[in-house]
């Protein structure tokens, strides 16, 4: 599975701070399905280590955490583009728990890949599927490349590859990282097409310490 790594908003240096206060970690709950930015940043953190991977609804990574089948949740805790997010109610919730601790921060810039079908063209696309942050920010190379695609909002990058790949309809598209496309079989058919107000989102590592 591919790391992208040209868009890190955090120094080299907090990327091991990072990774070091969660080494201790191989059980990680976070959103579903696989392909969100999650998944990408979970891949940065633990890169190359043998992780146990657990999707889901944010109720259910709570449910996990609280008991003992992971040992730590990621979630999406802040975004310059919309301040805290729907997440953070969830967050706050799981640091009530007995030993649960904020262990890492990690901060990142997105950036979007127009993820089509195999033989599929910028021109042929008629609607295009994306988080409502990533269609703000794709918005002018939108405006330009695909004025008359509807815009689709949906939960996340994965939610948007899994529609897209799962659809009937060769001119629909999703926007969201190269990972999401690898793992339900699109292929990018445009990158780079971030243009409009950029978006640096904060994950938290939620869970307990090493024993």
């Amino acid at each position: 599975m591919p790391v992208e790594r040209a868009q890190l908003y955090v120094s080299d240096r907090a990327v091991q701070v990072a990774r070091s206060a969660v080494a201790h970690v191989r059980r990680v709950a976070l959103l579903g399905p696989q392909g969100t930015w999650t998944h990408q940043v979970a891949l940065e953190l633990w890169p190359g280590l043998p992780m146990e991977w657990h999707f889901g609804a944010p109720e259910q990574l709570r449910t996990a955490l609280q008991q003992g089948e992971v040992d730590a949740v990621l979630l999406p805790a802040r975004t310059t583009v919309v301040g805290d997010t729907p997440y953070r109610a969830e967050l706050d919730a799981m640091l009530t728990m007995a030993r649960v601790h904020l262990l890492a921060q990690y901060a990142r810039m997105l950036g979007y890949c127009l993820l089509g079908h195999a033989g599929a063209q910028v021109s042929n696309v008629l609607r295009v599927y994306a988080h409502p942050v990533a269609l703000a920010e794709a918005a002018p190379w939108l405006d330009v490349h695909l004025p008359h695609a509807q815009r689709m909002p949906c939960e996340s990058a994965g939610h948007a590859a899994e529609w897209v790949a799962q659809s009937a309809d060769r001119n629909c598209a999703g926007l969201g990282p190269a990972l999401a496309g690898s793992l339900h079989g699109l292929l990018a058919i445009a990158t780079g097409i971030e243009q409009g107000p950029h978006n640096i989102t904060q994950w938290w590592v939620v869970g307990r310490d090493a024993m």
